[in-house]
Order: C-alpha cells, then sequence, then structure tokens
C-alpha cells in the first residue's frame, strides 16, 4: 500500500479503506466466488454511504394463489421482473412467466413423467441425433447471465460402450455463442471427453481464450442423478482477462479463473445460449438427458429457497419466480419442491449478487408457537 506523508488520520482511514475495498474486490475476483462479498468490502461500502446488503424483514404466504411476498430492504431495482426464461414442464410449454417466447420447434425433446418422481414433469433429450438439448438458441442481450437448470445425465461420459470416433464422446454441457460463422465466430463451453474420463472437464473461451480452465475434481461429469446447476456469467472487456464463467453443482464452487471472452478482432458479446451440444456419438442406442427448472435471466436478482440459513452453504436450491420486484418488495411464484420442510430458508440476490447476509426461515407447515399472554 502507498502511504502518503501528508496524510491525516481520517484521511487515512478513508485512504485505508479505498484501498482496502480495491485489494479485495481484486480477491474476489480471483476466487472467483461472486456469492458472497467479504466483510471488509461491506465496511467499506457502509462507510462510503452505498447500498446495504438485501435483508429479508418478513414475508407473506398466499398457498391458494402460489404467490409469496417479500417485505425488506435493499433487493435493488429489477428493471424487468420476470426472468428471461422460465421453463418447468408442468403445464406442459409455458411462457407465461418468462419474457421471452421460444418456437416450440426450439424446444429439443419431449415432456414426460419424472421416472423418479412420476408427480414431476420433466423433458427429455435423446442426443444420438448430436445435435442439442431442451431449449434451443437462447438470445439475451446483456453483459450478465444467471442461469439455474436441474439435469439428469442418463449415462456416464467415460462408459467404453459410448466411445465414438476420435477422442469419444465429446459434451459441451453448456455453450454461450457469440456467433456460429466467421468473421464473428466465438464462444465460452463448459465440456468433457469422454476418452479422457469424468475428470476431464475443461471451461474454454474458443478463439479469444488465453488458457483452459481445467475444472477436474471440482466438478467431474456425473450421470445417473439429478443435478443443480447454476452458472455466473459476466463478459469481459475488450482484450482484457477479467470475464467470469463461474460453475455451481450443487452448491459447490468448481474451480475458475477469468477469461479473456473478446479481443479486438472478435469484439462482439456472447448472446446465445444452449445446453449440451454432442458430436462423437455413433450409437444406434438412445443417449438421454434430462431437464427441469430452467431459469434464465440477464440480471442476477434472484428469490432463492436453499436448505441453508448461509447463503454460500447450501446443498438443494429452489428458484423462485419473480413477477413484481422493486428496492423493498418482491412477489414470486412460489415453488418448495424438493427441499425438506423442516430446513429451509429464503435468499434474496441483488444486482451485484450480493445475498442476504442470513436466510429468513421459512416453514408453512411447522407449528405456530403458541401466545402467551
Amino acid at each position: 500500500m502507498l502511504k502518503s506523508p501528508a496524510r491525516d488520520k481520517d484521511v487515512e482511514v478513508i485512504c485505508l479503506i479505498a484501498e482496502g475495498y480495491m485489494a479485495a474486490n481484486t480477491i474476489l475476483r480471483l476466487n472467483m466466488n461472486p456469492y458472497r462479498l467479504v466483510p471488509f468490502i461491506l465496511l467499506s461500502f457502509s462507510f462510503f454511504g452505498a447500498k446495504a446488503d438485501p435483508v429479508i424483514e418478513d414475508f407473506k404466504l398466499n398457498s391458494d394463489e402460489g404467490y409469496i411476498e417479500i417485505f425488506g430492504s435493499g433487493f435493488g431495482d429489477k428493471p424487468n421482473a420476470k426472468p428471461l426464461l422460465w421453463l418447468d414442464f408442468e403445464s406442459g410449454i409455458d411462457f407465461s412467466l418468462s419474457r421471452t417466447e421460444l418456437s416450440i420447434d426450439d424446444i429439443n425433446g419431449k415432456i414426460v413423467s419424472d421416472p423418479d418422481n412420476l408427480d414431476n414433469s420433466v423433458l427429455i433429450y435423446d442426443a444420438k441425433g448430436n445435435g442439442s438439448g431442451g431449449p434451443e438458441d437462447i438470445e439475451f442481450d446483456s453483459d450478465k447471465l444467471f442461469i439455474s437448470v436441474k439435469r439428469y445425465y442418463n449415462f456416464d461420459i467415460d462408459d467404453p460402450e459410448l466411445t465414438g470416433s476420435s477422442g469419444g464422446l465429446n459434451l459441451k454441457v453448456l455453450r454461450l455463442w457469440a456467433s456460429y460463422t466467421s468473421p464473428d465466430i466465438n464462444n465460452i463451453y463448459l465440456g468433457y471427453q469422454g476418452t479422457e474420463g469424468n475428470n476431464s472437464g475443461r471451461i474454454y473461451a474458443e478463439y479469444t481464450g488465453q488458457s483452459t480452465n481445467w475444472v477436474g475434481s471440482t466438478a467431474p461429469q456425473k450421470g445417473f442423478d439429478w443435478l443443480n446447476e447454476e452458472v455466473i456469467y459476466e463478459a469481459s472487456n475488450i482484450d482484457a482477462q477479467n470475464g467470469i464463467f463461474q460453475y455451481i453443482r450443487n452448491g459447490k464452487y468448481a474451480k475458475s479463473t477469468e477469461a479473456r471472452h473478446r479481443t479486438s478482432d472478435r469484439p462482439k458479446r456472447y448472446g446465445v445460449l444452449v445446453f449440451d451440444q454432442v458430436s462423437n456419438y455413433s450409437l444406434s442406442s438412445p443417449l438421454e438427458i434430462m431437464y427441469d427448472d430452467i431459469y434464465v435471466d440477464e440480471s442476477y436478482h434472484r428469490l432463492v429457497l436453499t436448505d441453508s440459513k448461509s447463503a454460500d452453504k447450501y446443498s438443494e436450491s429452489v428458484i423462485q419466480i419473480p413477477i413484481e420486484w422493486s428496492d423493498t418488495y418482491i412477489k414470486a411464484k412460489v415453488r418448495t419442491k424438493s427441499i425438506n420442510n423442516g430446513n429451509q430458508y429464503l435468499h434474496v440476490y441483488d444486482g451485484k449478487n450480493v445475498s442476504t447476509a442470513e436466510g429468513l426461515r421459512f416453514c408453512p407447515e411447522c407449528p405456530v408457537a403458541p401466545i402467551i399472554p
């Protein structure tokens, strides 16, 4: 830290906080854990009068209509309350809670009952056609993107029987494209290569990236289980290695590094999202992938129900679908499936991806404490 001999004590305190914020912010981005800001950053924000963390003061549940209302402060202003895309397949292909509407032809797969829960509907896709699964070509126009999806691979990438042509089965589980054609062709993906094994995962910005981020054992390919997956994306500046592509599975952060997403030769931002682009599969037997609860938004603002009071120590999460949003009030379509009723907590994230310090207990079926006169 540079020190000026002319600083008085008050000036030095302010400079220390400012310099500490910049240093902590650098550490934050290098650690690639954008969920929670470290206490020193929060202290410095507070000192300069910046906006505080989100705080949930109360909630009201309307079970008959299926909505929840959240009251508090620091939620931030969300210009578009609804997400860009929301699909849960319970009522077929329904875009009523989305801001975008895809063609039915752009939804690859068919709706079936979840084999593990017949009361739940999911989308199943056979990837043997070497295309892409689920909703195809989701267009967005933003520097930021938040993605949440529940996904089930009915195979292991390293199964010897799946080996096709060169390199074995090639699976790009999630990919962002700037363009499919020259001169603007450019993309970033999280993918696996069959002959390299389950720990072959890598995040790579093709055409612009300076190095491959090997996620390895922090996010091995996992078959035969439902995965709760999230991605936090932020575009890099042109020619700068400061872009974010953070993959999170069941609350666990995969290894990640900052990357260069754009260059002077390829300045266009990513603007199209696709799931599960598959190649090198040559067998006639199905290669099945199931999807549920697909949530995509151009904002980090979100309301989430998790199994942990702490926002960064959860293993299960259920995204809630907002329909109204202001700095002090949220109204959302409530969803509680898949989390134990006795261990549910509401968390709000603002536009900078800062969450509530502690979640608010949510337990509609818990007994109400008696009123003591």
